[in-house]
């Protein structure tokens, strides 16, 4: 007797076992899978009350805009634009899918991959703004590529944005290799502040992304009066009358500091660290970072950059101004970052010059150093540093910083500050040698 009622208990657990995985594939069967996004392939697609083509049409979107999928029937998918929902057609649509690991957004106008993990190895190939590139491996700051001609090569990690679990457009072209050395894409510059650049090729579609004068983008294609240009992993448009067309190679690098002399001089080292931050870091660590990424930026920019120093050594002043003065600079660049103690509060950014010449100068780099970081802004000042009163080229003495501020000090920690910060500074040169 107890052996039947153990028996019929087992039956009783494999029926029901039987029936949940039942259960799960049949609900597996009958569950839609589709995509988290769409992006529209066809220009001037209706958007219908309901999913069919004998629905009514409520409105239309533009080729490249992308949306979320609300729900998804038949062979249409429900979305939500300018506040209203409806139905679009998937077939004149493409999905969207995950990011492979292992990938990176470039995040300068133009990125060098070099021979190796170093900024003084030979540049081998180059990535612009914006493309997504899949990476081999990873060594302290640097990623290692390969060009389209098969040769593998470095590129700086501070210059670049990983992704994690972003999605993109499933065409081929996205995740691509460098270009060789010497080839490159038509990029367009902007010739105003503010430039919108918008989801479709139109002024009525959404605006995806502002930029200031001078930004260059790589062009995709044309369509009609518009650009389509990669912007920040994706695509964006902007009108044809409101840039600059180029046609950019490595002889005419973006942003034009082709043959430019930069000198930078990271401050401190050695012996004399400089300020210590709240977290207890020290300055002249801070400046060597900073300077190794403007150095990198500048070169991407066409600039021939030299350094004072490239490693915690120490350097008197008078051996920072001669190396100036001796030198074939067009503009020598003191690094630093400020601390006051004594008041904790201070933030901000702001630009030293001693000579009068050099004024032009200190606005330009002042301006789009604070347009990169968004710290506040401290302004120019006449100021009487050895470095920059003892030196007969151009001149400036720039302070990153305050490493006294626990919060800007935080940021300041980050690779991505010191590469917006090395933008903005390229930018300001840029601004100063058009003008």
């Amino acid at each position: 007797m107890k052996r039947r009622r153990i028996g019929g208990i087992l039956m009783g657990i494999r029926l029901r076992s039987l029936v949940i995985l039942l259960g799960i594939i049949l609900m597996s069967s009958s569950s839609s899978v589709y995509a988290d996004e769409v992006v529209v392939e066809v220009d001037d697609l209706n958007v219908r009350s309901g999913a069919g083509l004998h629905f009514d049409q409520i409105m239309q979107v533009e080729k490249g805009q992308e949306f979320s999928i609300l729900k998804e029937q038949d062979e249409w998918v429900q979305i939500e634009a300018d506040g209203q929902k409806g139905w679009i057609a998937k077939w004149l649509t493409k999905e969207k899918e995950s990011l492979d690991t292992n990938t990176v957004i470039v995040n300068t106008s133009t990125l060098n991959v070099r021979s190796y993990a170093d900024t003084d190895s030979e540049i081998v190939g180059s990535f612009h703004r914006d493309d997504t590139v899949k990476y081999i491996t990873q060594k302290d700051d640097w990623y290692q590529v390969q060009t389209t001609s098969g040769q593998e090569g470095w590129i700086a990690g501070w210059l670049v944005k990983e992704v994690e679990g972003e999605s993109h457009t499933t065409e081929s072209d996205v995740v691509k290799r460098a270009s060789p050395d010497g080839i490159t894409a038509e990029r367009i510059q902007l010739l105003y502040n503010h430039t919108n650049l918008r989801s479709s090729p139109s002024t009525k579609s959404r605006v995806v992304g502002t930029e200031n004068e001078g930004e260059t983008l790589q062009v995709v294609e044309k369509q009609g009066d518009w650009f389509k240009v990669k912007y920040k992993g994706s695509y964006a448009f902007v009108a044809d009358w409101i840039v600059l067309e180029k046609e950019s190679n490595s002889d005419q690098a973006d942003g034009n500091l082709n043959g430019k002399n930069i000198l930078i001089d990271a401050g401190h080292g050695g012996r004399d660290s400089g300020a210590i931050g709240v977290s207890g870091a020290f300055e002249k660590d801070y400046t060597l970072k900073t300077a190794l990424a403007l150095k990198e930026v500048l070169e991407s920019n066409g600039a021939n950059v030299q350094m004072t120093r490239k490693s915690n050594i120490y350097l008197p002043l008078f051996l920072r101004s001669y190396f100036s003065n001796s030198s074939s600079a067009d503009v020598f660049l003191s690094l630093h970052y400020n601390s006051t103690p004594q008041n904790t509060a201070a933030r901000g950014i702001n630009t030293y010059y001693f000579h009068e010449r050099d004024q032009n100068l200190a606005t330009y780099v002042q301006r789009n150093m604070i347009e990169a970081t968004n710290f506040q802004d401290r302004g120019i000042k006449h100021g009487n540093f050895h470095v920059i009163r003892e030196n007969h080229k151009p001149s400036l003495l720039l302070e990153l910083g305050f490493l006294s501020d626990l919060d800007e000090e935080h940021i300041i920690e980050q690779e991505e500050y010191h590469s917006r910060v090395s933008q903005g500074i390229a930018e300001g040169l840029i601004a100063y040698f058009q003008n």
